[in-house]
């Protein structure tokens, strides 16, 4: 979440220093700013996104009631601004975006779902209302209308938006991409064009914020289980992470400052995609009894088993047999036999978990909601991440491995060490013992 939110920060800061007309930006490659340099490649230092993520990072530690406040009150702004713009481009139509296949979808299917799995970012943010649920007063009955209602107003009011802007600017060869901006100047809109602009410059840091607000939540639950430092999950008299706030602020104003959003967009996509899995399964282990510790060995495995049977089943149905139906070209057949292989392993898995396994978590607990269809609905969704994961590029898995692989470094070392420091502690009692033993004796 937070590193999402210190890409937005790069995307809000371009379009403020193109409105004001000052780039304090320091490119990496030494060019002036629009010679070999611009925010469309984002390949430069970020002050004014560094200084946005710092500023709401003040506000998350600042406690939850003034974060509510500035997000309640900027939220109601950017569903107006929104409104505005999708009113204002369907009130510029221009043609007949209906009048073939060719101009409704120039680039087919295979062009749909590419956007499909790029789109996934500007999604990210309604699975936040999950990690919220602390402190949600009825959880089991507040947090999946949360969640639906999140979910369909994103869908809705973003896919109305996407219409508006095609209905606006109509499709023509060769054409790069358009903005409302740039549609309501075409129309002669100018005073919506700055109304637009203005609002986005107003109103994006709200989705810096919303980004930054749950990730000490989540930081301070992996301290609380033992996965990381205690200074993570200490709170102040407001019941707030507070230095944990401004641990993951810091580390995420560096991410503002120096890595660009080309670089974020589709990384932080894949992430989240993967941990959308990870969630998945971990629904499946918690309720077969594997919450904590692994009571069930082989539910275990079995689990794991269907996230890697999952895995290459989305994969290997997206690189070897939709693309290549869609591109009008033969199947890779070890593509197919290894898809056929894996979903009918996958199926006879959630078979065995329905059928062989009882649930070992409080079905009854009115207070807890309880998510229907597992294992069922956890594999699908499994499924459908990784077919979406698959469209992206290499690059970007690799982007991914290796901040992945700085994570995990760093979190063996502190491992090791919190390691060594319990052997130091249990050292001196068990001299101790011994020489109580030796003098019993």
């Amino acid at each position: 979440y937070g590193i999402s939110g210190s890409g937005i920060a790069r995307s809000w800061s371009a379009k403020l220093a193109d409105g004001i007309g000052i780039h304090p930006f320091v490119c990496y490659n030494g060019a002036e700013w629009g010679k070999g340099c611009d925010g469309d490649d984002d390949y430069y230092l970020d002050p004014i996104a560094a200084g946005i993520t710092l500023l709401c990072t003040a506000v998350v530690a600042g406690g939850m009631d003034m974060g509510k406040l500035v997000v309640n009150a900027f939220t109601v702004a950017k569903i107006s601004l929104v409104a505005f713009m999708t009113v204002g481009g369907f009130s510029c139509w221009t043609g007949n975006m209906f009048e073939s296949s060719d101009k409704f979808v120039p680039h087919g299917a295979t062009g749909v779902l590419k956007s499909t799995a790029s789109l996934f970012f500007g999604f990210i943010g309604f699975d936040e209302v999950c990690c919220m649920a602390s402190k949600a007063k009825n959880p089991s009955r507040t947090m999946p209308r949360a969640l639906i209602g999140t979910l369909m107003g994103a869908a809705i009011l973003s896919g109305l938006a996407q219409m508006a802007l095609a209905a606006m600017v109509p499709y023509h060869s060769g054409m790069s991409t358009a903005s409302f901006e740039d549609g309501f100047n075409a129309h002669g809109w100018a005073w919506a064009k700055w109304i637009v602009a203005v609002g986005e410059i107003s109103l994006l840091p709200l989705v810096v914020l919303l980004s930054i607000m749950p990730q000490p939540e989540l930081v301070a639950a992996m301290s609380e289980d033992g996965l990381l430092p205690s200074i993570f999950s200490r709170q102040n008299k407001k019941g707030v992470y507070f230095e944990c706030t401004w641990i993951v602020g810091i580390g995420l104003t560096v991410v503002s400052f120096a890595v660009p959003f080309a670089v974020l967009w589709d990384m932080i996509s894949i992430g989240v995609l993967l941990s959308f899995n990870l969630t998945n399964a971990s629904l499946i282990q918690v309720r077969y009894g594997n919450g904590g510790s692994v009571a069930q060995p082989y539910v275990n495995m079995l689990v794991w088993t269907l996230f890697i049977c999952t895995a290459v089943a989305g994969f290997t149905a997206e690189r070897g047999i939709v693309r290549q139906l869609l591109d009008g070209s033969s199947m890779d057949m070890a593509c197919v036999l290894l898809f056929i292989a894996t979903v009918f392993t996958s199926v006879v898995i959630v078979f065995i978990l329905q059928t062989r396994y009882k649930t070992r978590c409080d079905m009854d607990d009115r207070s807890i909601f309880k998510v229907p269809g597992v294992p069922l609905l956890p594999a699908i969704a499994m499924f459908c991440n990784m077919y979406l994961v698959s469209q992206f590029n290499l690059i970007n898995w690799a982007y991914l491995a290796v901040l992945l692989l700085v994570f995990i470094v760093t979190y063996i070392a502190y491992l090791s060490r919190r390691t060594e420091k319990a052997k130091k502690v249990a050292e001196p009692r068990d001299e101790e013992s011994n020489e109580s033993s030796s003098s019993a004796e």
